[in-house]
């Protein structure tokens, strides 16, 4: 059986990667497309803090 990712999972990879490269414009980019495909702002910031560390 193949799997394949939502769009909200798929969502969380590039917030991450631009979070992580501190690529702040294409992150506000990736955080607004991510909460049109359906995460919360809670999850948003999970992933972030996630990052912190």
């Amino acid at each position: 059986m193949r799997k394949t990712l939502t769009a909200r999972r798929q969502a969380i990879v590039p917030i991450a990667a631009f979070a992580a490269a501190a690529n702040m414009d294409t992150l506000a980019a990736a955080l607004n497309q991510g909460v049109d495909t359906g995460l919360t702002i809670s999850e948003v910031r999970e992933i972030l803090v996630q990052l912190y560390g």
